[in-house]
């Protein structure tokens, strides 16, 4: 019996949750987005004031004689 009360306990947890998600998208998506454009701007200030510069991007940064028009 206990089985039963777990599946059925289970069953009406996740029907409540994808309700919710289903009524409340737009707000969630909203909150999700932000967050995640927050963290990427700490991460990138963070990285800004502390001057570390990844070891993989040094071969891409411009020569900078490659910078310069030449006409």
């Amino acid at each position: 019996m206990a089985s039963f009360q777990l599946v059925f306990c289970i069953v009406v947890a996740a029907v409540l949750i994808f309700y919710g998600i289903v009524q409340h998208f737009p707000l969630l998506f909203f909150i999700l987005s932000w967050t995640y454009v927050l963290i990427a701007w700490t991460l990138s200030l963070i990285r800004l004031i502390s001057g570390k510069k990844s070891k993989t991007l040094e071969d891409f940064e411009p020569e900078p004689e490659d910078t310069e028009w030449h006409e």
